[in-house]
């Protein structure tokens, strides 16, 4: 008796767990834009390269770039929504306003972006676009105490 009324618990059970790990299943988890990244944006003169570094401080995202001879731009708005992340900058140029929007979506596994940039003026419209990729620096950081072996001839010694 016991079993046959635990029977409906039980398929409730396993029917919420499975609609659970195909709800799971069906987001795309966020990439951690944290860092620096190498970025090559392409144009009607050829490619530029830049390096995008970003920082999260508390749940807001801080951005920055630096073209190739050094000179750096904050980054006013860094917006990202699972594998998509939005960076705007403000600029004012021969006293036009204007935003330079980059937009773009991660691979699978987070290290790589690919999108397209664009130069919008002050009455909302694109004057210029292009494509953009990026990859994350990877750093390596070896500071701390490590438990080593070294092989010396056929003997193992561990320090």
């Amino acid at each position: 008796m016991k079993l046959k009324s635990a029977i409906p618990t039980l398929a409730a059970l396993v029917l919420s767990l499975a609609v659970s790990q195909a709800d799971h299943h069906e987001k795309k988890p966020a990439f951690d834009l944290a860092g620096d990244w190498k970025v090559q944006a392409e144009s009607d003169d050829g490619s530029r390269d830049y390096t995008f570094s970003f920082e999260k401080r508390d749940d807001k995202w801080a951005g920055k770039s630096e073209d190739a001879e050094g000179k750096e731009r904050p980054m006013d708005n860094v917006k990202v929504d699972g594998r998509k992340a939005v960076m705007e900058t403000k600029f004012e140029a021969s006293g036009e306003t204007g935003v330079l929007r980059v937009t773009t979506e991660a691979n699978e596994a987070g290290d790589k972006f690919t999108g397209k940039w664009a130069i919008i003026d002050s009455s909302d419209e694109e004057r210029m676009s292009g494509d953009i990729a990026g990859e994350k620096v990877f750093k390596l950081d070896l500071a701390g105490e490590w438990d080593s072996v070294a092989m010396i001839g056929e003997e193992e010694k561990a320090s």
